[in-house]
């Protein structure tokens, strides 16, 4: 596989360059045993621009397929090339199979048109790659990628827009002696054989920072709100980036990160809006998370480098580039073509500025913007391994200020993380206190309960004369059946109130059920019969002004025996349960003398 670059400079010029070529290829091959296609690349839209050097072609290769398209700059062999330039590509193996397709946008919807792709490559089982070359079109490419993951995974796809020098322009075009010309549409490659290896891969460099960020409102390219605030905001704010001509240029080492497809996808915001919303480089599905990122020069390149590896012993014939103008833009005009240093041994490299990338992972066709698309292609063994080049361990400078830009960020997410921590520790202690709160009565609940409890059983040194005082309403059921669960639960908070202004200065107070209540308290006898009595008087002065009369079963447990013995907590409870049922009981009977029933 033999890549040739032919330069252009006019049409005589041009016809004596390919009769020269020709001639050369034509000492050891029959004409029509040579498998070739000519790509042009044009800087210009113009058809009569670009006519004159298919016009050439067909005259002195007759029946050879050629296509071209518009580009923002054109590379060769990893340099920055002339505004016209010719490759000319040989395929040396007869078993290699190459087809040229054509389609017309305009008379075929995006969708009919990644069917006939399909059909195309179920139709030829040889098929190992597709690349292809898509115009700007009003409709969303990611439609058109939408459709092929019904393709075997094996099959590499990957590809670019095609545009023009201005990249805010929507004008772009496509040509090919299948198709003739036209401004909106795609130009298909399939390659394929059993001698023919193809390795496709992308490179970003761009890493994440800061937080997510939720895509509470979009639609197609345009993202209106994160987070529910305007779009832009995330610019301004945290970056002092502005909503203004310059916005595109300012972003480019802040591109938003985002996951689609199982794959990270970066997106960069092409325009804002003077509503705050960002027009990005393409969709970006509303509900899904996104991050900032930002591109460091060495960072970037390093990522180039460690992907540059894949290549060394996979000896390719010849690479071809698809290579975002947004990093065009972010390395500055000076050096475009830095990062692909490492790439300068392979032996032939075609390549392009392009719109927007596209590339096959993992079953499904996504579009990549802010990306470097690799698709490495040999025959057979191919040529000899070549050395992955190092790049200068020198800080490589972009013209974009990324030290205040990141100072301005670190500074306005400092701030934030401290307030949400602050926040985070308020919400933790009302969830603590939440957790072990009866949100009906404002005592402790049972969790506390068994918490208090399991402390005092742990603390085996304490030689506290704990007490526990178990409670439980009397005639709670007789309430709720006879005047409601509101009148039951004015009865709960009342015999609550009670027990606290009783207790709960020296004690500890729980509601641990329906109608349960427990004291643990730490008091001699006399101060327990004290207790006690207040608490009858307590309740006696409730039932003088209230409809629902409050009555109150009460057993005492004792965790030391009279002689010191200290018990376990079951017996504990056991005790002051059995002398609260001893209590209860004798409620009961008084009540059945009366003739009532609780």
């Amino acid at each position: 596989m033999q890549k040739t670059t032919i330069e252009f400079k006019n049409p005589k010029q041009f016809e004596e360059s390919l009769n020269s070529y020709k001639a050369t290829l034509l000492k050891d091959n029959a004409y029509d045993d040579l498998s070739m296609y000519f790509q042009i690349f044009s800087t210009e839209i113009k058809e009569e621009v670009v006519r004159p050097i298919w016009e050439v072609i067909e005259a002195v290769f007759p029946g050879k397929p050629w296509f071209g398209h518009s580009t923002a700059g054109n590379v060769d062999d990893c340099e920055i090339t002339s505004d016209l330039s010719v490759s000319v590509t040989l395929f040396e193996k007869k078993t290699t199979k190459f087809k040229l397709l054509h389609y017309d946008m305009a008379e075929t919807d995006t969708v009919d048109v990644a069917n006939k792709i399909i059909e195309e490559c179920k139709n030829n089982s040889w098929v190992k790659a597709v690349e292809f070359y898509l115009t700007i079109n009003p409709e969303s490419p990611s439609v058109f990628c939408e459709n092929f993951e019904v393709l075997p995974e094996d099959i590499q796809m990957y590809g670019g827009i095609v545009c023009t020098r201005d990249i805010t322009s929507p004008d772009s075009c496509i040509f090919s002696s299948v198709g003739g010309f036209n401004t909106k549409g795609v130009i298909v490659l399939l390659f394929g054989g059993d001698d023919f290896y193809v390795k496709s891969f992308k490179v970003s460099g761009w890493q994440p920072i800061g937080r997510n960020f939720v895509v509470t409102k979009a639609s197609g390219c345009t993202i209106y709100e994160l987070d529910g605030m305007p779009a832009y905001n995330v610019y301004r704010k945290y970056l002092n980036i502005m909503n203004d001509e310059n916005l595109f240029a300012n972003a480019l080492e802040f591109p938003m990160m985002y996951q689609h497809n199982g794959v990270t996808i970066v997106r960069a915001p092409a325009a804002g809006n003077a509503d705050g919303s960002l027009v990005m480089s393409a969709d970006v599905q509303q509900g899904s998370m996104v991050r900032l990122s930002y591109g460091e020069p060495n960072t970037v390149m390093q990522a180039v480098q460690n992907e540059a590896k894949q290549l060394k012993n996979f000896n390719a014939d010849q690479i071809h580039i698809f290579y975002c103008t947004a990093r065009k833009v972010f390395w500055g005009l000076d050096e475009p073509t830095t990062e692909i240093y490492p790439f300068r041994n392979v032996k032939g490299s075609t390549g392009f500025f392009s719109h927007g990338e596209f590339l096959r992972e993992k079953g499904n066709l996504n579009q990549n913007s802010v990306t470097l698309v690799i698709a490495a292609m040999r025959e057979g063994d191919g040529g000899d391994s070549c050395d992955i080049e190092a790049f200068d361990e020198k800080s490589i400078n972009t013209k974009l200020p990324l030290a205040a830009r990141m100072a301005t960020f670190i500074r306005e997410m400092t701030f934030e993380l401290e307030s949400i921590n602050s926040q985070l520790q308020y919400y933790n202690e009302q969830l603590q206190e939440i957790a072990v709160t009866d949100s009906l009565t404002g005592l402790d609940n049972r969790l506390a309960f068994d918490k208090y409890v399991k402390d005092i059983e742990n603390d085996l040194d304490s030689m506290t004369p704990w007490k526990m005082i178990m409670i439980d309403l009397n005639g709670l059921k007789n309430t709720n059946d006879n005047f409601g669960h509101e009148a039951g639960d004015e009865l709960l908070k009342a015999a609550a109130k009670v027990l606290d202004d009783t207790y709960g200065n020296i004690g500890h107070c729980f509601r641990i059920g329906g109608d349960e209540f427990v004291v643990i308290i730490d008091a001699d006898e006399n101060e327990m019969n004290t207790l006690k009595h207040a608490l009858i008087d307590a309740i006696n002065s409730h039932n003088e002004n209230s409809d629902y009369k409050l009555s109150m079963a009460l057993g005492i447990g004792y965790l030391y025996t009279r002689e010191g013995v200290r018990k376990s907590i079951s017996d504990w409870k056991m005790q002051s349960d059995l002398d609260m049922y001893r209590d209860k009981e004798i409620f009961h009977k008084a009540m059945s003398r009366t003739g009532l029933r609780y």
